[in-house]
């Protein structure tokens, strides 16, 4: 699934009372991390993304990302097993004229998924354990509903008669 957070930083606002965007995501592993920043932000804003209170990207404590017509794209693996399952983005924007947008975008899959797609060996064994599940939960709804014919073979009988 493909997370995506738009944030538009109004002209002078500083670092130490940035903008604040909350973006909510389902547990998972966040596989991909996208930072849009257009044209225009010609180096006068930040911008920084924090998890359960910890920033996450970039990884380096107090620092953020800057750029001007820049996409900021690679692939992560950080896991989100327990909530809350969304992330704080906060931006700054020293220009004195112009309100500068930030495009954020979240990749997250599933710890399955994401073994299954990068150990090959590792999605056979999760294939092979899913379509036994869904075998054994068909057996056992076709098992209900021959108990529930054997209760009453004609149902079309007994609605007659009421």
């Amino acid at each position: 699934m493909i997370y995506s957070k738009s944030l538009t930083v109004p002209a002078q606002t500083p670092r130490s009372s940035p903008v604040k965007t909350v973006c909510h995501v389902t547990r998972g592993l966040v596989y991909k991390l996208e930072i849009r920043i257009p044209p225009g932000h010609a180096g006068l804003t930040g911008i920084w993304i924090t998890h359960g209170g910890f920033q996450v990207w970039p990884s380096t404590l107090g620092e953020y990302f800057v750029g001007d017509d820049d996409l900021i794209s690679y692939e992560d693996v950080y896991l989100l097993e327990s909530a809350p399952y969304c992330f704080n983005i906060y931006a700054f924007n020293n220009d004195d004229t112009f309100p500068h947008s930030f495009y954020v975008r979240f990749g997250v899959v599933s710890k399955e998924i994401y073994m299954a797609r990068y150990l090959p060996t590792l999605s056979h064994d999760y294939l092979a354990n899913l379509i036994k599940q869904l075998q054994e939960e068909q057996l056992e709804r076709q098992r209900e509903q021959e108990s529930l014919l054997l209760e009453n073979p004609f149902p079309w009988v007994s609605k007659e008669e009421s």
